[in-house]
């Protein structure tokens, strides 16, 4: 059409065809903020697509011109989808755009560059933007554009940006009543505290996170187990850790998030190699890479690469964690990328390992740099003490005493300087308005043995969950696992009898089969809780799996053992089915076995394999029945 067509025709006709085109252009929009996280090249190319919409204070006295609030929605889609395709430094360009054009509408300022945005006053800046003045219609894109800066400065290893922007996406989230996304946002905190070391902080974030969705009557989402898990991680709670990275990963696996559920995996797997089981750790992880490639996220892919790594340097396979190494930094390659650092201070660590010395050192330099890049100062110090040993392991004992000396006498300075960040950080909170009036005087008057009772209260309630059955309300194998070996070790250093019995449900396929799986559910809480009643409450009775249930005896010899476990087996043959099916009948047979039988290699799996042998001779001389030798 020509230009001077649209001038002269009729009001209705250009105000229809104006009409026209922003409903398109709310349509296109709307189709992009749908795909901007599960397919973030397609929503760059829709609103690619966009004419530049007019921003407010244009075509002021016409009704049907553009709202102003379809350029704030398309920099939150920008960037979210940049932030999806890994290039945070893009993703906080477009936030930072779209928070000045909502400062324009709303009230407020802030940074037009990511140069400007380092200065000291972004925090004032956002702080000043007037919540109130935002369209109900429009809270949860505002939210998330503001959750895009927090995560993305976060990436960008910058925390002290990363905590405005956190405190405007909680004000917003609080506002109007947004419970899951103020839950996200302070997970998001919580990482960006734990990426420097502030695990106190990153804690006071999950459980306030926790409490605010417990409050409103929604499950704990994925992300803050998966956080919190990190946490645990950090801390050595392994079991813990374990646990809230599978509820994690299946909590994503529901609502179809591959690229948290492949995170989620990943650190399962780690948790796993951490508890010495290598081999489905291992599994975890390569499904993990799977997913990563597929997605295309090579900063993840780089991490999961190295975790492999790890794994089967633990393993005692030095040849095949070398392979997975040199994959990992071959990943990399010499882009500044999230995560090489951790990678490559592993990677050093194997080729000190099998002799590789001068690589070695080379990583543990190259990992140092990377840290002090990442303002991990705490991390990157501590490198000096590998690269220290690297260095006499090549015979270059003076350069090694010189940075092991600079490493000691730096130590009590740099703890001191970590101390000193963490003021900074409370300072650039309370500049921010992250702490409120009240929180501040939580934290400076809160008594420490209030905050210890409620931290200690959470982690029971979780140490509950990771570690129970949930059909049964026993104990899991898991649990039984990390019990077993701390009572072998209990009873090698005092020389005290330990024993473990095996059972097993009779015929179980058949009762299932025969009757239905809510019978058989209905058999094995019934046996579960007979069981239960027939041994002590030091002994550790689990579900071991299936229709499998352990029990490990702490100070209880070979004949005693076996005398409980058949007494155990006669209990649940008395059972009464009649009310449940006048025609089910019900045994257990089981295997005993204890440390004393094992000619000096009394180790866990020692244990099991001799008591699992046993369990499996009585099931095949005719069941109901104990086999202890």
């Amino acid at each position: 059409m020509p230009f001077d067509s649209v001038s002269t025709a009729a009001p209705s006709q250009a105000n229809s065809a104006r009409h026209e085109a922003t409903v398109d252009e709310a349509e296109l929009l709307e189709r992009a903020w749908q795909l901007r996280s599960v397919a973030p090249g397609a929503a760059l190319e829709l609103i690619a697509e966009l004419e530049v919409v007019p921003g407010p204070g244009s075509e002021q006295d016409d009704p049907e011109r553009p709202s102003p609030w379809l350029p704030v929605k398309r920099r939150a889609i920008s960037a979210c989808a940049r932030l999806a395709l890994d290039d945070p430094h893009g993703a906080m360009e477009a936030v930072l755009s779209g928070v000045q054009e909502l400062s324009d509408l709303i009230g407020g300022g802030t940074p037009t560059t990511t140069a400007e945005a380092n200065g000291e006053r972004l925090a004032g800046r956002l702080a000043r933007l007037k919540v109130a003045a935002i369209p109900q219609a429009h809270a949860v894109v505002v939210t998330e554009l503001l959750q895009v800066g927090l995560r993305s400065a976060c990436l960008s290893n910058d925390i002290a940006n990363s905590l405005p922007f956190g405190n405007a996406a909680l004000t917003t989230a609080e506002h109007f009543g947004l419970p899951l996304a103020a839950a996200r946002a302070h997970s998001d905190l919580a990482s960006a505290y734990g990426m420097r070391e502030f695990e106190g902080r990153a804690i006071e974030h999950l459980r306030a996170g926790i409490a605010v969705l417990e409050a409103a009557g929604e499950p704990v989402t994925p992300v803050l187990l998966n956080n919190l898990g990190n946490v645990y991680m950090s801390s050595e709670r392994l079991d813990e850790a374990h646990g809230c990275f599978e509820r994690a990963r299946l909590g994503f696996a529901e609502t179809g998030d591959r690229f948290r559920e492949a995170i989620a995996a990943s650190n399962q797997g780690r948790s796993l190699v951490g508890q010495r089981r290598h081999r489905e750790g291992a599994g975890l992880l390569v499904e993990a890479l799977r997913i990563f490639r597929e997605l295309g996220r090579r900063p993840y892919v780089g991490t999961t690469l190295g975790k492999l790594g790890t794994c089967y340097s633990a393993m005692g396979e030095s040849d095949r964690a070398m392979k997975w190494f040199e994959a990992a930094v071959d990943t990399f390659g010499d882009e500044e990328l999230p995560f090489e650092c951790e990678v490559r201070a592993a990677f050093g660590h194997e080729l000190l390992k099998v002799g590789e010395f001068e690589r070695a050192l080379a990583e543990f330099e190259r990992a140092e740099i990377g840290a002090r890049r990442d303002g991990a100062d705490v991390t990157a110090h501590d490198l000096l003490k590998d690269q220290a040993q690297a260095l006499a392991e090549l015979r270059r004992f003076d350069e090694a005493y010189s940075r092991l000396s600079y490493y000691l006498e730096r130590s009590d300075n740099v703890r001191a300087e970590q101390s000193e960040s963490m003021l900074n950080v409370m300072l650039s909170e309370l500049e921010s308005g992250l702490t409120t009036d009240h929180e501040l005087a939580e934290l400076s008057s809160r008594a420490l043995a209030e905050a210890n009772r409620t931290l200690r209260s959470q982690a029971e309630r979780l140490e509950q969950i990771s570690s129970t059955d949930e059909l049964t309300a026993l104990y899991n194998r898991r649990f039984l696992n990390r019990q077993l070996e701390g009572e072998l070790r209990r009873a090698r250093a005092a020389d005290l009898p330990l024993s473990l019995i095996l059972f097993d449900v009779d015929n179980f396929k058949a009762i299932n089969d025969d009757h239905s799986h809510l019978i058989g559910d209905e058999v094995l809480q019934t046996v579960a809780a007979r069981l239960r009643s027939a041994f002590r409450r030091s002994d550790v009775v689990a579900r071991w799996g299936g229709e499998e249930f352990a029990v490990l005896l702490p100070q209880t010899d070979h004949q005693a053992a076996l005398v409980v476990a058949d007494k155990a087996r006669a209990s649940v043959a008395m059972i009464d089915w009649t009310a449940v099916r006048p025609d089910l009948v019900v045994t257990i047979s089981a295997g005993v076995a204890s440390i004393a039988e094992l000619d000096g290699t009394d180790s866990a799996a020692a244990l099991l394999k001799l008591v699992d042998s046993r369990l499996y001779r009585a099931k095949h001389q005719g069941r109901n029945r104990i086999v202890a030798s």
